[in-house]
Protein backbone atom coordinates (compact mmCIF):
# COMPACT_ATOMS: atom_id res chain seq x y z
CA UNK A 1 0.00 0.00 0.00
CA UNK A 2 1.38 3.36 -1.01
CA UNK A 3 0.52 6.97 -1.80
CA UNK A 4 0.06 8.40 -4.33
CA UNK A 5 -1.76 5.73 -6.31
CA UNK A 6 -4.39 6.18 -9.02
CA UNK A 7 -7.50 4.14 -8.25
CA UNK A 8 -10.82 4.23 -10.12
CA UNK A 9 -13.29 5.87 -7.73
CA UNK A 10 -15.93 3.30 -8.69
CA UNK A 11 -13.71 0.53 -7.31
CA UNK A 12 -13.41 2.02 -3.83
CA UNK A 13 -15.47 0.44 -1.10
CA UNK A 14 -17.83 2.68 0.85
CA UNK A 15 -20.36 2.70 3.62
CA UNK A 16 -22.98 5.24 4.58
CA UNK A 17 -24.90 6.07 7.76
CA UNK A 18 -28.53 7.06 7.20
CA UNK A 19 -29.83 8.79 10.33
CA UNK A 20 -33.61 9.20 10.56
CA UNK A 21 -36.56 9.85 12.83
CA UNK A 22 -40.04 8.33 13.06
CA UNK A 23 -40.96 5.16 11.20
CA UNK A 24 -40.55 1.69 12.68
CA UNK A 25 -36.90 0.60 12.54
CA UNK A 26 -37.72 -2.88 13.85
CA UNK A 27 -40.14 -3.51 10.97
CA UNK A 28 -37.61 -2.95 8.16
CA UNK A 29 -36.57 -6.18 6.43
CA UNK A 30 -32.80 -5.89 5.98
CA UNK A 31 -30.83 -7.03 2.97
CA UNK A 32 -27.88 -9.33 3.78
CA UNK A 33 -25.16 -7.45 5.67
CA UNK A 34 -27.26 -4.36 6.36
CA UNK A 35 -27.67 -3.29 9.99
CA UNK A 36 -30.07 -1.13 11.95
CA UNK A 37 -28.43 0.50 14.97
CA UNK A 38 -31.45 0.55 17.24
CA UNK A 39 -29.49 2.22 20.06
CA UNK A 40 -28.68 5.22 17.83
CA UNK A 41 -31.53 7.70 18.23
CA UNK A 42 -32.10 11.12 16.70
CA UNK A 43 -34.37 13.93 17.95
CA UNK A 44 -37.83 14.47 16.48
CA UNK A 45 -39.56 17.84 16.22
CA UNK A 46 -41.11 17.42 19.69
CA UNK A 47 -37.68 16.95 21.27
CA UNK A 48 -38.09 13.21 21.84
CA UNK A 49 -35.65 10.44 20.94
CA UNK A 50 -36.74 8.83 17.70
CA UNK A 51 -35.70 6.74 14.74
CA UNK A 52 -32.40 4.97 14.33
CA UNK A 53 -29.44 4.65 11.96
CA UNK A 54 -29.39 2.37 8.90
CA UNK A 55 -26.05 1.13 7.52
CA UNK A 56 -25.02 -1.12 4.63
CA UNK A 57 -22.11 -3.52 4.53
CA UNK A 58 -19.09 -2.21 2.60
CA UNK A 59 -20.33 -1.66 -0.97
CA UNK A 60 -18.86 -0.80 -4.34
CA UNK A 61 -20.45 1.56 -6.83
CA UNK A 62 -21.97 -1.24 -8.92
CA UNK A 63 -23.85 -2.43 -5.82
CA UNK A 64 -25.51 0.93 -5.16
CA UNK A 65 -29.02 -0.27 -6.09
CA UNK A 66 -29.10 -1.91 -2.67
CA UNK A 67 -29.34 1.61 -1.29
CA UNK A 68 -32.43 2.40 -3.36
CA UNK A 69 -34.14 -0.77 -2.17
CA UNK A 70 -33.36 -0.20 1.50
CA UNK A 71 -34.39 3.47 1.44
CA UNK A 72 -37.69 2.46 -0.17
CA UNK A 73 -38.26 -0.08 2.61
CA UNK A 74 -37.31 2.44 5.28
CA UNK A 75 -39.55 5.24 3.99
CA UNK A 76 -42.46 2.79 3.71
CA UNK A 77 -42.52 2.64 7.53
CA UNK A 78 -42.88 6.44 7.76
CA UNK A 79 -39.23 7.24 8.42
CA UNK A 80 -38.04 10.79 7.72
CA UNK A 81 -34.78 12.72 7.71
CA UNK A 82 -35.04 15.88 9.81
CA UNK A 83 -32.82 18.67 11.15
CA UNK A 84 -31.23 16.43 13.81
CA UNK A 85 -30.04 13.82 11.32
CA UNK A 86 -26.93 13.54 9.19
CA UNK A 87 -25.66 11.47 6.29
CA UNK A 88 -22.10 10.24 6.82
CA UNK A 89 -20.11 8.54 4.08
CA UNK A 90 -17.17 6.23 4.82
CA UNK A 91 -14.67 5.51 2.04
CA UNK A 92 -12.25 2.63 2.42
CA UNK A 93 -8.54 3.44 2.31
CA UNK A 94 -7.42 -0.09 1.42
CA UNK A 95 -5.45 0.91 -1.73
CA UNK A 96 -3.25 3.36 0.22
CA UNK A 97 -3.44 2.36 3.87
CA UNK A 98 -2.19 4.80 6.48
CA UNK A 99 -0.11 6.61 3.86
CA UNK A 100 -3.32 8.37 2.75
CA UNK A 101 -4.00 9.94 6.14
CA UNK A 102 -1.52 12.82 5.87
CA UNK A 103 -2.60 13.76 2.31
CA UNK A 104 -6.22 13.71 3.47
CA UNK A 105 -5.33 16.08 6.31
CA UNK A 106 -3.59 18.38 3.83
CA UNK A 107 -6.63 18.29 1.54
CA UNK A 108 -8.94 18.96 4.49
CA UNK A 109 -6.99 22.09 5.42
CA UNK A 110 -7.54 23.42 1.91
CA UNK A 111 -10.96 22.06 1.00
CA UNK A 112 -13.08 21.93 4.17
CA UNK A 113 -14.85 25.19 3.32
CA UNK A 114 -15.52 24.00 -0.22
CA UNK A 115 -17.05 20.74 1.02
CA UNK A 116 -19.17 22.63 3.53
CA UNK A 117 -20.42 25.03 0.84
CA UNK A 118 -20.97 22.41 -1.84
CA UNK A 119 -22.83 20.03 0.49
CA UNK A 120 -24.72 22.98 2.08
CA UNK A 121 -24.04 21.87 5.62
CA UNK A 122 -26.70 23.26 7.97
CA UNK A 123 -25.17 25.75 10.40
CA UNK A 124 -26.45 23.92 13.48
CA UNK A 125 -24.70 20.72 12.30
CA UNK A 126 -21.23 22.27 12.07
CA UNK A 127 -20.43 21.14 15.62
CA UNK A 128 -20.56 17.56 14.28
CA UNK A 129 -18.11 18.22 11.44
CA UNK A 130 -15.46 20.53 12.81
CA UNK A 131 -12.56 21.49 10.54
CA UNK A 132 -9.12 19.96 10.57
CA UNK A 133 -6.71 22.61 11.92
CA UNK A 134 -2.96 23.01 11.31
CA UNK A 135 -2.14 21.94 14.87
CA UNK A 136 -3.74 18.55 14.19
CA UNK A 137 -1.67 18.09 11.06
CA UNK A 138 1.50 18.95 12.98
CA UNK A 139 0.56 16.67 15.87
CA UNK A 140 -0.02 13.75 13.51
CA UNK A 141 3.31 14.35 11.78
CA UNK A 142 5.04 14.24 15.17
CA UNK A 143 3.08 11.29 16.53
CA UNK A 144 0.86 9.48 13.98
CA UNK A 145 -1.86 8.23 16.29
CA UNK A 146 -5.64 8.52 16.40
CA UNK A 147 -5.46 11.00 19.27
CA UNK A 148 -3.94 13.63 16.97
CA UNK A 149 -6.93 13.43 14.62
CA UNK A 150 -9.80 14.42 16.90
CA UNK A 151 -10.84 17.58 18.73
CA UNK A 152 -11.51 17.72 22.42
CA UNK A 153 -15.20 17.34 23.13
CA UNK A 154 -18.01 14.91 23.71
CA UNK A 155 -18.67 12.03 21.32
CA UNK A 156 -19.79 13.26 17.88
CA UNK A 157 -18.59 16.86 18.39
CA UNK A 158 -14.94 15.77 18.58
CA UNK A 159 -14.94 14.42 15.01
CA UNK A 160 -13.76 16.43 12.01
CA UNK A 161 -15.85 16.91 8.89
CA UNK A 162 -13.16 14.95 7.06
CA UNK A 163 -12.69 12.40 9.82
CA UNK A 164 -9.39 10.60 9.29
CA UNK A 165 -9.56 9.12 12.79
CA UNK A 166 -11.89 6.56 11.21
CA UNK A 167 -8.79 5.00 9.63
CA UNK A 168 -7.75 3.78 13.06
CA UNK A 169 -11.30 2.61 13.86
CA UNK A 170 -12.45 0.81 10.71
CA UNK A 171 -9.94 1.55 7.92
CA UNK A 172 -11.88 4.41 6.31
CA UNK A 173 -12.09 8.16 6.07
CA UNK A 174 -15.50 9.49 7.09
CA UNK A 175 -16.94 12.57 5.38
CA UNK A 176 -19.58 14.11 7.63
CA UNK A 177 -20.66 17.35 5.93
CA UNK A 178 -23.84 16.16 4.16
CA UNK A 179 -27.29 16.95 5.49
CA UNK A 180 -29.58 14.01 6.02
CA UNK A 181 -31.70 12.52 3.27
CA UNK A 182 -33.62 9.33 2.62
CA UNK A 183 -33.92 10.16 -1.10
CA UNK A 184 -31.85 7.88 -3.27
CA UNK A 185 -30.75 10.47 -5.84
CA UNK A 186 -29.51 12.91 -3.18
CA UNK A 187 -27.74 10.18 -1.25
CA UNK A 188 -26.05 8.70 -4.30
CA UNK A 189 -24.78 12.11 -5.47
CA UNK A 190 -23.26 12.62 -2.04
CA UNK A 191 -21.62 9.19 -2.13
CA UNK A 192 -20.27 9.83 -5.63
CA UNK A 193 -18.76 13.14 -4.52
CA UNK A 194 -17.05 11.50 -1.53
CA UNK A 195 -15.66 8.65 -3.63
CA UNK A 196 -14.32 11.07 -6.24
CA UNK A 197 -12.80 13.28 -3.54
CA UNK A 198 -10.94 10.43 -1.83
CA UNK A 199 -9.76 8.98 -5.15
CA UNK A 200 -8.40 12.38 -6.18
CA UNK A 201 -6.53 12.81 -2.89
CA UNK A 202 -5.24 9.26 -3.18
CA UNK A 203 -3.92 10.02 -6.66
CA UNK A 204 -2.01 13.05 -5.37
CA UNK A 205 -4.21 15.58 -7.17
CA UNK A 206 -3.94 19.17 -5.92
CA UNK A 207 -7.50 20.28 -5.25
CA UNK A 208 -8.90 23.84 -5.25
CA UNK A 209 -10.44 25.59 -2.25
CA UNK A 210 -13.57 26.91 -4.04
CA UNK A 211 -16.72 24.79 -4.13
CA UNK A 212 -17.56 25.04 -7.83
CA UNK A 213 -13.92 24.63 -8.83
CA UNK A 214 -13.62 21.59 -6.58
CA UNK A 215 -16.67 19.94 -8.12
CA UNK A 216 -15.29 20.62 -11.59
CA UNK A 217 -11.85 19.25 -10.68
CA UNK A 218 -13.44 16.06 -9.38
CA UNK A 219 -15.98 15.70 -12.18
CA UNK A 220 -18.63 15.59 -9.44
CA UNK A 221 -22.16 17.03 -9.50
CA UNK A 222 -22.35 20.71 -8.63
CA UNK A 223 -25.80 20.43 -7.02
CA UNK A 224 -28.52 17.95 -6.11
CA UNK A 225 -27.19 17.26 -2.61
CA UNK A 226 -29.46 17.10 0.47
CA UNK A 227 -30.77 20.52 1.46
CA UNK A 228 -30.30 21.96 4.95
CA UNK A 229 -33.28 21.93 7.31
CA UNK A 230 -33.73 24.55 10.01
CA UNK A 231 -34.03 23.68 13.67
CA UNK A 232 -37.68 24.15 14.79
CA UNK A 233 -38.22 27.12 17.11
Amino acid sequence: MMWPLIVDWQQLRFGVEFEFVAGDPTAVLLLPGWTMSLDEHQVDDTGCDSGSELKPPPLRWQEREQIREMLDRLRATGAQANWSCGLHVHVGLEPWGESAVSPLLDAALICHGALQALLQTAEHRLIYCRPVVPAMRAAFAANPTRTALVHRGRPQSHRCGINTAAWFDIGTVEIRYANASLEYDEAIRTIEFCLRFVAAVGAGQQLPAHATELAAALGAPIDGYPSPTSVPL
